[in-house]
């Protein structure tokens, strides 16, 4: 099922498989990628405003990343459980709906 004209915008560390492409799924530029996962990987536990703060990045990042210029509607996310819910939030505000992997 695609959610968008322009894809599903792959919000995960992991490259999208064929399945997921074939479904829409898009991956992030490299540089894009490297600055997502930069975001997604914690050493240590993060504090709720640092949580906040990095997936307000991410939703900015999301929000220019769609490959038609346009932003994109769906996103697929995964990642740490303490860091979906306030991820979904932040996607949300921006008017991107947030797909689990």
């Amino acid at each position: 099922m695609n959610y968008d004209n322009s894809g599903i915008l792959n919000l995960t560390q992991h490259t999208a498989t064929a399945e997921q492409v074939a479904t829409g799924v898009i991956d992030l530029n490299a540089e894009q990628g490297a600055r997502l996962r930069a975001l997604l990987t914690f050493n240590d536990m993060p504090s709720r405003d640092d949580l906040i703060a990095r997936t307000r990045e991410v939703a900015v990042l999301a929000s220019g990343c769609s490959p038609t210029g346009e932003q994109p509607r769906s996103a697929m996310i995964g990642g740490a459980p303490y860091f979906m819910s306030f991820l979904e939030d932040a996607l949300t505000a921006k008017g991107i709906v947030p797909l689990y992997a």
